[in-house]
């Protein structure tokens, strides 16, 4: 009997040793081998999902560039005016009025939002229909355009032709207010400067008398 209680401890001490000493550690080692495969997988699967994204975005990058280039002309990061003041004579010119006056103000920030909003003001005369068109071809602008405030008033051409003229206000757009200000005259030719003409100055008669001399100074010089 005792022999047998001898070996009984004896079979459970090795087990123990065995489970602690073998086994433990070869179930601690799968338990971390399965953390690591599961957080493979995962890793592997974000991968996985990157990649299809950014093939999908290699593919539309095209569409994505006309998207941006859109978007910078409609909405430019520089006020751009006189890109605008190109667009608005060739729509008067297209629909047959005349642009008789055209200004902006200085940029200001729109509330809420990173982007600035210039005002511009304009007159133009012309035949109803041909104004209205006009305002139609502000719409189709590739540049965006909105119009707060339109007043019609009725006048007649030099023929004594009735037509009307007509007072806008608008805004375009821009993220940036880089060049708040724009003076319309930088964007004609320079005027052609003309010296005024020298005049003689009158001499006294008489062989021994001293000549006068005359300056003609011209204002601003």
């Amino acid at each position: 009997m005792r022999r047998f209680l001898i070996g009984f401890l004896v079979a459970v001490l090795v087990s123990a040793v065995w489970y602690f000493f073998v086994v433990g550690p070869i179930n601690e080692r799968k338990e971390i081998a399965q953390t690591d495969l599961e957080t493979a997988q995962t890793e592997e699967f974000t991968l996985r999902t990157t990649l299809s994204r950014l093939k999908k975005i290699e593919e539309n990058q095209l569409e994505y560039a006309t998207a941006i280039g859109q978007l910078e002309t409609a909405i430019p990061s520089t006020p751009r005016l006189a890109e605008l003041i190109d667009d608005l004579s060739f729509l008067a010119d297209e629909n047959g009025v005349a642009l008789s006056s055209l200004a902006f103000s200085t940029p200001n920030l729109l509330q809420d939002t990173e982007i600035f909003g210039v005002g511009v003001s304009m007159s133009i005369n012309g035949q109803f229909f041909e104004i209205l068109g006009f305002l139609y071809g502000t719409a189709e602008l590739e540049r965006v355009m909105t119009i707060e405030s339109l007043s019609l008033s009725p006048s007649s051409d030099e023929a004594g032709f009735h037509t009307m003229s007509a007072s806008l206000t608008g805004t375009v757009y821009t993220t940036s207010d880089i060049a708040a200000s724009i003076d319309l005259t930088d964007l004609l030719p320079p005027a052609e400067e003309t010296e005024p003409p020298v005049e003689d100055a009158p001499l006294d008669g008489g062989g021994d008398a001293t000549d006068d001399t005359t300056t003609t100074t011209t204002a601003g010089a």
